[in-house]
């Protein structure tokens, strides 16, 4: 964590120090932890993909990806 996350998830933090390297052993995330993790993966990647350029590139990564057949990307 960078200390730049919205106050929920820091909130989170703080009542859960292990956050965000909780143990994936229980599966079963409340409401609270899920949306935790969903708000910290959208914070990286926003600041991943700050500028136009990155999005573009990340925009054309994907479509290639969803165009490759599963053979083509070993899958198959």
């Amino acid at each position: 964590m960078t200390g730049d996350e919205n106050p929920y998830v820091i909130d989170y933090k703080t009542g859960n120090p292990d956050f965000p390297h909780q143990s994936t052993a229980d599966q079963f995330f409340d409401e609270t932890q899920f949306e935790a993790y969903r708000a910290l993966g959208y914070h990286i990647a926003n600041r991943l993909l700050r500028d136009e350029k990155d999005i573009g590139e990340f925009n054309r990564l994907r479509t290639a990806a969803r165009n490759t057949s599963p053979s083509e990307r070993g899958d198959g």
